[in-house]
């Protein structure tokens, strides 16, 4: 499933996004089992957008509009 969603994501940032969701899911979770504060996708979404904001950071020059082009479409 994950070759499929690969394939059918077509670009060469899949892998930052995937493991960034997966982390983005996680913070969410200890929140909720540590913290008590309630989940939601608007929570988890501010958290994933600034994490990969923080991506550019560290990303080749070649890759870096790819990723500020890719996040400017998420909601």
């Amino acid at each position: 499933m994950i070759v499929h969603a690969r394939q059918a994501f077509g670009s060469c940032i899949f892998r930052e996004v995937l493991i960034l969701a997966c982390r983005a899911i996680w913070e969410q979770l200890n929140g909720v089992i540590f913290d008590n504060v309630n989940h939601s996708l608007a929570a988890w979404r501010v958290f994933f957008r600034r994490e990969f904001s923080l991506v550019t950071l560290r990303a080749k020059a070649n890759v870096k509009d790819l990723i500020n082009s890719w996040s400017s479409h998420l909601m």
